[in-house]
């Protein structure tokens, strides 16, 4: 017979053996075991019969996943817990059970991933945004009750808050930054102001129950408005105008791109409209960069504060559908006229009030009657003096001055046109005699050719 040479591994394994306390800890274990897994006497016959297949007949029983079967479930677990809840709970509303989730959870994630200050103000104010907009969804479906409202004003002021914090962290190091982040925030809690009064007054023409109100939450962003001007860093000296005019013609880079990009999707009237804003701040940058040549540093911080807000304004009546269906572009964006533009504007206004001026001298039921004399002379000698300011204001090209008279000369117009409305006096006497009752009736009557005053007394026998 021929022998297989073995190799020296194979030597050295003959040679191992265990040593005694080895075996003494191997025994201790085997017979642990048996111990706590005794062997039943069904399966100690069954095992003297050499029957293998009842050995293992457990009253338990035994699942067994393959590797691939694992990192399957793994994944579907993974999946449904951090993909399909989050994505189904963003859209939660108030009193759903994944709102929570949404708020607490979603966004505070999206938050801690947000590095740059600037964009987690963005952030903040992108979330007053969305408990805005679940206000107005639960208004209008009559499910915002007053807790909710509550809950979501709270939940504004707690972003709004946040928003300021990270704002005055930026200011110690970039106050450029800064002011635009301040800006921004600014704009939206202002547009978000003009959306709830929309929904308010669409509430109240169809309406809608009072749980639908929107005060409270309205209240919230008013005071987050007010709390966001009062901090407004873009008037402080150390500020660089070339910085922020740079940043003002990156913005209104940015509104020009996205105005190409929603033109097609808007209506003709919309489409002109935009188009006229973005001339308009085209126009107005220039105008700051005047006002800093000629040393008005101050009106020209002014301008670029209100300038920002109006394009961070116009973005979001450009990117938000809802708020283009709810709000007019001329209450969140008024026109900025040109020169020509306010010099006619004006000019014509000017020209109604004296021709106004010129019809109340001669309406004698404005002038005769004692009672109405008196308030047409004090009204007509404040019209006139108005006149005159706008006259002047015009002449000396300070139309923004001239265009907060106009309204005051109009309320004041129709104030003296009201007087004509006033019905003339009546006044009745009576005299109790000891048997007579005499009533004297005095009427003034207005013609074109004068006023003629005519009395009548009547005279009534009491039965005695």
């Amino acid at each position: 017979m021929k022998y297989k040479k073995q190799t020296t591994w194979e030597l050295y394994a003959k040679t191992i053996r265990m040593r005694a306390a080895e075996k003494r800890a191997l025994r201790e274990r085997v017979v642990s075991y048996m111990e706590y897994h005794p062997v039943r006497v069904s399966l100690r016959e069954a095992a003297a019969e050499q029957k293998p297949s009842q050995l293992f007949s457990e009253p338990f029983v035994v699942f067994r996943f393959s590797s691939w079967q694992f990192r399957s479930f793994a994944s579907a677990f993974v999946f449904l817990f951090l993909v399909a809840v989050p994505t189904y709970a963003e859209h939660a509303l108030p009193g759903d059970v994944l709102y929570n989730m949404k708020v607490h959870v979603n966004e505070e994630v999206k938050a801690s991933l947000t590095w740059q200050t600037s964009d987690k103000v963005a952030w903040q104010a992108t979330r007053v945004e969305r408990r805005i907009a679940e206000a107005r969804l639960l208004a209008k479906e009559g499910k915002l009750t007053s807790d909710k409202e509550a809950t979501l004003a709270a939940t504004v002021r707690e972003h709004t808050e946040s928003a300021s914090r990270e704002i005055a962290t930026l200011r110690t190091t970039d106050a450029e930054g800064a002011a635009a982040a301040q800006a921004t925030l600014s704009s939206t809690l202002e547009v978000q102001t003009a959306l709830l009064a929309s929904t308010a007054s669409t509430s109240s023409s169809t309406g809608m129950a009072s749980t639908s109100s929107v005060s409270t939450l309205a209240k919230a962003v008013e005071d987050a408005k007010m709390g966001a001007a009062a901090h407004d860093p873009i008037v402080d000296a150390s500020l660089s105008p070339e910085k922020l005019a740079d940043i003002l013609n990156s913005e209104e880079k940015r509104a020009r791109a996205m105005f190409e990009t929603v033109k097609g999707s808007i209506s003709n009237e919309e489409r002109t409209d935009i188009d006229r804003r973005l001339s308009d701040t085209e126009r107005m940058i220039g105008d700051t960069k005047h006002l800093y040549e000629t040393g008005e540093h101050d009106a020209a911080l002014d301008a670029q504060r209100s300038l920002f807000g109006d394009i961070q304004k116009l973005i979001s009546y450009m990117s938000d559908i809802e708020v283009r269906t709810s709000v007019s572009l001329e209450s969140l964006v008024p026109k900025k006229l040109t020169q020509e533009e306010n010099n006619a504007d004006v000019s014509a206004h000017l020209e109604d009030a004296k021709h106004k001026v010129l019809e109340f001298s001669k309406d004698e039921a404005l002038i005769l009657d004692p009672r109405i004399k008196t308030k047409f002379v004090s009204g007509e000698k404040d019209l006139s003096t108005l006149i005159s300011s706008l006259d002047l204001a015009r002449s000396e090209n300070r139309f923004d001055e001239a265009q907060q008279t106009i309204p005051k000369i109009t309320a004041l117009i129709a104030d003296l046109e009201g007087l004509k409305t006033t019905p003339p006096p009546t006044t009745e006497k009576a005299d109790i005699g000891t048997g007579d009752a005499s009533t004297t009736i005095s009427t003034t009557t207005t013609t074109s050719e004068g006023t003629s005053t005519s009395t009548a007394t009547t005279t009534k026998k009491e039965a005695h």
